[in-house]
């Protein structure tokens, strides 16, 4: 949908392609009033095209089949769900502004609907500013807080296609403990650290935090580092109740300045 954020988002999808060989079907979704019937009502494309033709060249030059369309719609969400759907869709990889103003959406009415309903694993990047332009800033260094759930072991083994992007990657695991634990169980930080070594030739660095709040301490964390991209699970169960607590993903989103990807497993 747009065009500033098209092009690495295209490298990322095909940088995940590439690696669990699928193709890619790229969807502009053209929106018209809710009082009109969107197979009468008349559109302009060109732009559309021109923005498909990219994802295509792209396709072409990394050897990646990929299909586009465009679809007129009332709703974007809806659009996108029934593409998942007919086209039998395995992972969604969609981009998102970042915060919502309606009380009961986390992260945006589009995002939170795909996140509840999408029947694939998904994935949606929230792009800082510096890694956007002409010359965007590489997303070297990542920060992957883990919980020990299914969304955080899931999106560490979409981390090495992701990563291969970057020049010179190095990758810091964190899982916030309690303060009062003195021998806290480290098992999911060993498993992913030995995972991502036998994946990648780059430093995997783990590091356990002491904390009551975890979002505090990854945020925290994220500065120290200076991270250039941190690596989120989140789950489509209580939305609305984790609005009402306390949703330490969207905290997490709101404290850090770097990119975000948001994995949501169609398991979860």
């Amino acid at each position: 949908a747009n065009p500033e954020t098209a092009p690495i988002l295209l490298r990322m999808a095909g940088a995940i392609a590439r690696d669990l060989n699928y193709e890619i079907e790229c969807l502009q979704v053209l929106l018209v009033p809710r009082h009109t019937v969107p197979s009468e009502m008349p559109v302009e494309t060109q732009v559309s095209r021109r923005l498909l033709k990219q994802a295509e060249r792209i396709g072409a030059r990394d050897g990646i089949s990929v299909h586009t369309q465009i679809r007129v719609a009332h709703d974007v969400a809806d659009a996108v769900l029934d593409v998942i759907r007919d086209r039998h869709i395995n992972l969604l990889v969609m981009g998102w502004k970042g915060r919502s103003f309606t009380p009961d959406r986390i992260f945006g009415d589009t995002v939170d609907t795909l996140l509840r309903q999408a029947s694939c694993d998904t994935i949606a990047i929230k792009f800082a500013p510096k890694a956007l332009g002409k010359s965007p800033a590489p997303l070297n260094r990542w920060l992957v807080p883990m919980s020990g759930g299914p969304n955080a072991k899931q999106a560490i083994s979409f981390l090495p296609a992701l990563v291969g992007l970057s020049p010179h990657p190095d990758i810091h695991l964190c899982q916030v403990f309690a303060p009062e634990e003195s021998q806290p169980d480290k098992m999911t930080l060993q498993e992913a650290q030995g995972f991502l070594q036998e994946a990648l030739d780059c430093p995997t660095i783990v590091t356990p935090l002491f904390s009551s709040s975890v979002a505090e301490a990854t945020i925290e964390l994220s500065g120290q580092l200076g991270a250039d991209a941190i690596v989120l699970g989140a789950s489509r169960k209580g939305f609305l109740q984790q609005a009402i607590e306390g949703n330490i993903p969207n905290a997490i989103v709101r404290g850090c300045r770097c990119t975000t990807v948001l994995f949501r497993s169609a398991q979860s």
